[in-house]
């Protein structure tokens, strides 16, 4: 079974680079997590969201 995606897509437009130094001091400024952010996923997939 093959799929069939219509060919009148438009292509995606081109991606922007990444503000790092603007992301970084941002992450910098964010508080840690009490707990790894694994057990919080594990967590909120085991409640059912």
């Amino acid at each position: 079974m093959s799929v069939h995606f219509d060919d009148k897509r438009e292509p995606p437009a081109p991606r922007k680079p990444l503000p790092l130094e603007e992301l970084a001091s941002f992450r910098a400024a964010m508080p840690r997590l009490r707990r790894p952010a694994a057990e919080l996923l594990r967590e909120v997939r085991d409640q059912g969201y």
